[in-house]
Order: structure tokens, then C-alpha cells, then sequence
């Protein structure tokens, strides 16, 4: 699988991005071949090319012209342009970019999910033409397409939030995947933790607001469960230095609260891979 990845060195994006296409690659036992540039690429660029995923840092980075012109220069070559944290009003107010390609950033994993399953013939691509709701329909498509290749032996999972609704989100979402779920609210206080030692598994934690409250409540629930369990948080924070300091307190991985179905299931997928009997 060849990918043209362009994007600038300075963008807030690169870590993140790049983590993501190396991880879901590496998931998916997908080679592929990587370059990078930080223009849009001529049509020379893309002899060969299987994907193109473009960040766009800003609204209007690129003109409607140049965006035609290069979407019509190779009509085999698919693409993704994701809308980072300062340029998703591109995504809402402009049509610059079509719906089929264009994904919010923290989208994002989840439609190079979907990329990765139509290289493999595993999934039937969306036209550049493909509506709104078109696009909406397409990603439980993704989920089943991915879990046809997954193993179906779960392991346990201990939820943990003090939002009713995103708890009741997670629970039917895990829960007709296949997932034992338990949940627990955030803020118990210490002398009535529950021990959960004798659990092998996964647990999703709820990590807003981060502050030092969230900080010893997240290392007390570690405390209550065995060395053996995963940890991934669950948040709405998008700058990458907040996210990378909730990860450095001993998370697996911190992903958003809304992450797409199929992401989000190929994430617990791959924790659970590594969580020993």
C-alpha cells in the first residue's frame, strides 16, 4: 500500500496522525510504503499512489480549483483530508472538500480504518459523489468488515465515568459487540474503592476535566486493580501536550469520548490482545 502523507512539520497534527496510520497499519498487518511532503501533490506524484491523506492545518488552506483539479488528476487514487482542531469550520461552512474525503481529526482513525479494509477488498469504497448521509451509513460497514477478522473472545471490561449518558453510550455500544461490561462512578471516595484485583482486562476511564483531583482519583482506581489490566482514558481534549500528559500517568492509549464504532472496537481489539490470562 503506497501513501502519500502531506501535511506541514510544524502542524500540531503530525505526532498524532502518524502514530495512528503506524498503529492501524501495524493492527491490520497492512505494508505499506510512507512518504511525505508538505504541498499538495502534482499529478506526477501520484503514479502509483493508493492513498492521499492530506492536513489541513487551516480554513481555506487550499483553493476549491486546486482541490478539483487534483482529486480529477488520478480518479484511482482515494483520499482523506482531515480537519484538525483550527480548521473543522472548513468541514462545516465550505465545500471545498467532499464529503467522501473530508473526516475531523479525531475521526480519523477510523476512516483510515475504512481505507485499509478497501485496499484489502474487505469493503466496497464511497464515491467522491457520496452524500452526508451517505458517508454517516458507511462506517458501521467498517465495524463489520473489521470484525469479521477479529478474535471474538472479549475480555472483561470495567467502565468508569460520572456521565450517565456516556456511560449508557459505552455499555449498549460494548455490550453488542460482545464485551462484559461493569461500570463504576469516578468520584468514590478512597476508603470505599472496590478491589478489582481479580480482574484480567480492559477499563475505560473517564479523564475530564484533567486536573490533579482527576489525577489521584485515576492512580487510586489503578491501585484497586490488578497490574495486569489495561487502562485507556476517554476524552475531549485535543491539544496533544494535555493528551500526552494524561498518557505518561500509565494509559495504554487516551482516545475521544466519541471515537467512531469501528475504531474504538479495533482499539479494545488490539488492548485486548495484550492483557495476559
Amino acid at each position: 500500500m503506497r501513501i502519500l502523507f502531506v501535511l506541514c512539520d510544524s502542524s500540531p497534527q503530525v505526532d498524532w496522525l502518524s502514530e495512528s496510520i503506524h498503529r492501524i497499519l501495524s493492527t491490520e498487518n497492512q505494508p505499506a510504503q510512507i512518504e511525505e511532503q508538505s504541498s499538495l501533490p502534482t499529478t506526477d506524484d501520484l503514479t502509483d499512489t493508493d492513498l492521499v491523506i492530506v492536513g489541513l492545518d487551516s480554513p481555506d488552506q487550499y483553493s476549491a480549483d486546486e482541490v478539483e483539479q487534483i482529486l480529477s488528476a488520478s480518479p484511482l487514487t482515494r483520499w482523506i483530508c482531515v480537519t484538525g482542531p483550527w480548521s473543522e469550520s472548513d468541514g462545516r461552512n465550505r465545500a471545498t472538500w467532499p464529503f467522501a474525503v473530508r473526516v475531523p481529526w479525531q475521526r480519523f482513525p477510523t476512516r483510515f480504518l475504512q481505507e485499509v479494509a478497501i485496499y484489502q477488498d474487505r469493503l466496497s469504497p464511497l464515491p467522491l459523489t457520496a452524500s452526508r448521509n451517505e458517508c454517516f451509513q458507511f462506517e458501521p460497514q467498517t465495524a463489520r468488515a473489521n470484525a469479521s477478522t477479529s478474535d471474538s473472545n472479549h475480555a472483561n471490561t470495567l467502565l468508569i465515568t460520572d456521565d450517565p449518558a456516556l456511560e449508557e453510550y459505552y455499555r449498549k455500544l460494548l455490550q453488542r459487540a460482545g464485551f462484559t461490561v461493569q461500570s463504576e462512578r469516578f468520584t468514590i471516595w478512597a476508603e470505599n474503592f472496590p478491589d478489582y484485583h481479580s480482574m484480567k482486562g480492559i477499563c475505560l476511564i473517564d479523564l475530564d476535566p484533567w486536573n490533579k483531583q482527576r489525577i489521584n482519583l485515576l492512580q487510586e482506581w489503578k491501585r484497586a486493580t490488578s497490574s495486569g489490566t489495561k487502562w485507556i482514558g476517554l476524552t475531549n481534549e485535543i491539544n496533544p501536550e494535555v493528551i500526552t500528559s494524561m498518557k505518561h500517568q500509565g494509559l495504554s492509549n487516551v482516545i475521544p469520548k466519541l471515537m467512531g464504532e469501528a475504531e474504538l472496537l479495533q482499539e479494545l481489539q488490539t488492548t485486548r490482545a495484550t492483557v495476559h490470562p
